[in-house]
């Protein structure tokens, strides 16, 4: 969530990502976000 505060991540429709390192849907950062909720902060490895 910092990364999109502080403007390293930015988020965008699907179809239009052109960097994937620093680019992300708002589905994608939805369910990235709900992952982390989900499993108390840490992500299943």
């Amino acid at each position: 969530m910092s990364a999109l505060l502080d403007g390293r991540l930015i988020l965008r429709d699907a179809g239009s990502i052109t960097n994937p390192f620093n680019e992300v849907s708002l589905d994608g950062f939805i369910s990235t976000i709900a992952d982390y909720l989900r499993h108390g902060f840490h992500l299943p490895s």
